[in-house]
Order: C-alpha cells, then structure tokens, then sequence
C-alpha cells in the first residue's frame, strides 16, 4: 500500500473536524482559514485516490487515532476535562505503526547500565518507564509550563513514577539554570509524543545538541507533515511542520550526529543517532 494513503485519510477526518470546529465556534477553527477555499477539490482527489483501496492493519489504526484525536479536542474545549487527552497519549503508544516504530528505537538505542535519560513533554513516560525497569538510573521528565502544572498530568506521573518504580525528576523547558546544569550529561534523549511535536524541528535538535554527552543517544518518532492532510490536521495540536526526513538527517549530520538509521510509517519517522 503506498505510504500516500494516510495523507487522504487525515484529509477526510480533517474536512469533519472542520465542520465540528465551526459548530462549536471553536478557537481552533480559525487555523482552517486559508485552506478551506480548497477542501472540495482536496476532499474529492483524495476520495478518489482511496475509492477501492482497502486498508490495511496500520493505516486502519492510525485512521481510528486521528478520529479520536478530533473527538478530544471537541471533549476537552466543552468539559474543560484532560482525560480525553490522556488517553489520546496512552494510545498512541499502542497504535500499530507508532508501537512498532517505538520499540524500534528503544531497540536501536545503545545505553549504558544506569543511564541518564531524557524524555520530553511526555505526560505519558513509557519511554523513561521501560528503560527504568531494565536498566535503572536516572530519569529527567522535561515539561513545558502548561503540562506540569495541569493536576490530571502530574497524577498521572506520579502514578507512572511509582508502578515502575522510576527514579525521576521533572523540569521546566524554561527554567534555563536547570537547562544549563544539564549540559552534556544525558546518555539518551527520547522526542515521540504529540506534546512533544509541538516544540518543533529547530527547538529539538537544540536541545539534542546541548544536553546530550559524546556517543549519546538520540531517539525521535517524528511527523512526515509537509504534505496537506497530517499538515494542517496536526497544527490544531499545535505541531508545526516539520522538515523532509532527508533535511532532518543533513541537519544532524552538520550538528555532529553520526551513526543514524531512520525507520518509517505511514506519516511518521523513526530516528536514532549517536551525537560525536
């Protein structure tokens, strides 16, 4: 199946978020502004390139999350209540492609017993969850203001934090003292996660570059969002568009990263890489 698909498919469930949004005169209506003069020329290609196509296991699922994406931000904005988007974050871990790409990089990262890690925006910490219970260590959870100080996600951590028995510590993004006391002293850094999209392309690889030690590990789920579908779907979280995967590895390859493999999914890439 071409790797195309899912980019019709969230153009579909774009069109009836939009219609949604409107209803509900929704703040996050406004971003469909400068596309929705197009949407019956994008809704009827995209139609057609899917009339007759069956999907398959991967892009069913992936359809079914972008649903569900859609409905929590309907949820939210009328209840003011985060659990929708908690368990939008809880599975996106379990959806097909995004799972296997997950365990993938988990695989591909090489790291030493009692490593110090890090994980950013993830209300969610499998990552630092999974890695704490085979290897121990430490484990910094990077927040940006908004996360750490909503009640729902701080129990939710702390939940985490105690059925793994994580030994964790969580810091602001913006607090550039405790940035700074961080240089250079993580054996991993993990970016997959909705929240943690959001920080976009330019913002991560800085953060890479200053908190990793030599021969750290690097390990990214990204969006592949230049095309429209997952573009403008993905800005009503607030996740830019972020670079083609071959201007991604340039980028780290002139920021010294070396070792790199990439692994991909429909709409998404896998990325791990050891900073020089």
């Amino acid at each position: 199946m071409s790797e195309s698909i899912i980019y019709d498919v969230a153009l579909r469930i774009m069109f009836d978020t939009y219609r949604t949004l409107e209803e509900l005169k929704h703040p996050k209506a406004r971003i469909f502004e400068t596309i929705k003069k197009d949407f019956p020329m994008l809704i009827n290609s995209a139609t057609e390139r899917l009339r007759n196509v069956s999907l398959d296991a991967e892009v069913q699922q992936l359809q079914d999350f972008l649903r569900y994406a859609s409905t929590t931000l309907t949820r939210v904005y009328l209840s003011g209540d985060w659990r929708p988007h908690v368990f939008l974050s809880e599975i996106f871990y379990e959806v097909l492609p995004l799972k296997r790409l997950h365990e993938w990089v988990i695989d591909m990262s090489k790291l030493p017993s009692s490593p110090q890690i890090a994980e950013i925006n993830s209300i969610i910490p499998l990552t630092s969850a999974k890695i704490s219970s085979r290897l121990g260590g430490k484990q910094i959870l990077l927040f940006e203001a908004n996360l750490i100080e909503n009640t729902l996600f701080r129990e939710i951590l702390d939940e985490y934090s105690r059925r793994y028995a994580m030994n964790d510590e969580r810091l602001l993004l913006s607090n550039v003292d405790e940035i700074n006391r961080l240089k250079e002293s993580l054996d991993f850094l993990y970016v997959g996660s909705l929240d943690a999209w959001r920080l976009g392309w330019p913002n991560i690889l800085s953060l890479a570059s200053q908190l990793l030690k030599r021969k750290g590990n690097l390990s990214l789920i990204l969006p592949i969002n230049q095309r429209e579908g997952l573009k403008t779907f993905l800005k009503l979280f607030d996740v830019p568009e972020y670079p083609e995967p071959e201007k991604i590895i340039e980028d780290l390859q002139r920021q010294r990263f070396t070792n790199i493999y990439t692994s991909k999914g429909p709409g998404f890439l896998a990325l791990v890489a050891a900073r020089r």
